[in-house]
């Protein structure tokens, strides 16, 4: 007698046991979900007045380099001139790691005097149809930084 109430004990509780570590698991993983759910809500509430803040900065970046762009200085096209206009102007807009003229076949010059040619950029492909266009961040061919175009 005492051997079956054994085996039905055993039985019982190894029954118990599993069906626990099962109810366990699904626990755990819901948690999980719920938990990985939250903490990305939290992350993109957070994030929210950044964008505000980033857009904002990039807006003032595109009208800041608009007027640049409609200076009659670089309309003219003399690249003496330009290279001295874009030295006096890169010493104002320290939010710009370089400040370039780019020409119809993509010659550039900056404050130092004539630079390389861009025609491949992507940046260049879209302003030559008079689109804007702002890149993702790359590193740069002239000095080895990251910079957005």
């Amino acid at each position: 007698m005492k051997s079956i109430q054994t085996k039905l004990a055993v039985v019982f509780l190894s029954i118990l046991l599993c069906s626990l570590a099962v109810l366990g698991g699904m626990n755990y993983w819901q948690a999980r979900s719920v938990l990985n759910d939250s903490i990305q809500d939290n992350y993109l509430e957070l994030a929210d007045p950044l964008n505000g803040s980033v857009e904002s900065w990039l807006n003032g970046r595109r009208e800041e380099l608009s007027m640049l762009a409609n200076t009659s200085v670089l309309k003219r096209g003399d690249k003496a001139e330009i290279s001295a206009f874009l030295g006096e102007i890169g010493k104002g807009l320290k939010s710009y790691e370089r400040i370039l003229y780019l020409d119809a076949a993509g010659n550039s010059v900056y404050a130092e005097g004539p630079g390389p040619n861009f025609s491949d950029r992507e940046y260049f492909k879209h302003g030559i149809k008079g689109e804007l266009y702002i890149s993702d961040t790359y590193v740069s061919r002239t000095t080895g930084s990251l910079v957005m175009a």
